[in-house]
């Protein structure tokens, strides 16, 4: 009697391996792309705030000493606000709209006032400039931006206390 052998159709261990090798490098690509996107909305958010304390200075200059922003989080998210202050410490915020002018998302923000230690900004941070001068009455120091969730540092804006200039970097 004759034995058969049976057709056995299925993957041999070669495809099996050259799958799990498409799926590793296709998921490596995804976590890199990932971590690129992360990286660009930090960025973002640090080129946008330097912006937003740009137009807050000539809005006090050309308009009133007692503009200022807010600057707080929301979440996962930071939020700015504007409205006005007369001494820095309390503010007044629109009523008639709470559409924050910036929100910024996938970023820690971590804030150093000078000659402290930096940590992690969670509650509201009034941001405010002397229209006479343009000094910084409330605010100054230094903001660094980090990818969310991380500890990956995109860069810093620092807000000089006694000229009013602001400029960002690693």
């Amino acid at each position: 009697m004759k034995k058969q052998l049976k057709n056995n159709s299925g993957y041999s261990l070669v495809e099996l391996i050259i799958v799990i090798a498409i799926i590793a490098i296709l998921s490596g690509l995804a976590a890199f792309t990932l971590s690129a996107i992360k990286s660009a909305k930090a960025t973002a958010a640090l080129q946008n705030f330097d912006t937003e304390l740009s137009a807050l200075a000539t809005r006090t200059r050309a308009q009133s000493g007692d503009n200022a922003i807010m600057l707080t989080r929301d979440g996962d998210d930071y939020k700015v606000y504007y409205g006005t202050s007369s001494d820095g410490t309390e503010a007044k915020w629109s009523q008639t709209s709470t559409k924050a002018e910036l929100t910024m998302v996938d970023v820690d923000i971590y804030y150093n006032e000078p000659g402290q230690t930096a940590s992690l900004l969670t509650g509201n941070k009034i941001i405010k400039f002397k229209k006479a001068d343009g000094t910084v009455v409330t605010g100054a120091g230094l903001y660094e931006f980090k990818k969310g969730g991380t500890q990956d540092a995109v860069g810093r804006v620092t807000l000089n206390a006694s000229t009013g200039s602001h400029y960002f970097g690693k």
